[in-house]
């Protein structure tokens, strides 16, 4: 009989082994950076569909927040929290992760480590190498 893989475990396993494999080969992060990289820059930066998705990004995120805070205001108004059932928890859920990773782990935990830590560029490695 064989064992079952669950979807999860696949996924927190390549999640935990893609920065090893990158900081054994970084070659492999400065070939995938080659295909968009260009001696002007990041030339998709430029184009309309990229950067009105960057613009929008926050937008939607304001109003999944926005939602999510509806939702359990009017449910505490009502004081009807079984009606919300399973949602309940999906929208705890959306409001910690909200909380903790863009408030918590990128605004206060990642700007120290990421001063030091950086991804090789093209830029820096030819500076390096003497180039």
């Amino acid at each position: 009989m064989g064992r079952h893989v669950s979807p999860e475990g696949v996924a927190v396993t390549a999640i935990l082994l893609l920065p090893v494999l990158l900081l054994a080969a970084p070659q492999i992060d400065l070939q995938a950076s080659a295909l968009f990289w260009s001696p002007a820059g990041f030339e998709l930066a430029q184009w309309p569909l990229p950067k009105g998705l960057r613009k929008s990004s926050s937008w939607v995120l304001g109003l999944i927040l926005l939602a999510v805070l509806a939702i359990l205001a009017m449910h505490l108004v009502q004081r009807d929290w079984v009606a919300l059932g399973g949602a309940r928890r999906c929208c705890w859920f959306l409001l910690a992760g909200l909380a903790l990773g863009p408030g918590l782990v990128v605004g206060v935990l990642l700007p120290a480590p990421a001063k030091t830590l950086r991804r090789a560029r093209r830029g820096r490695l030819r500076l390096a190498q003497g180039e």
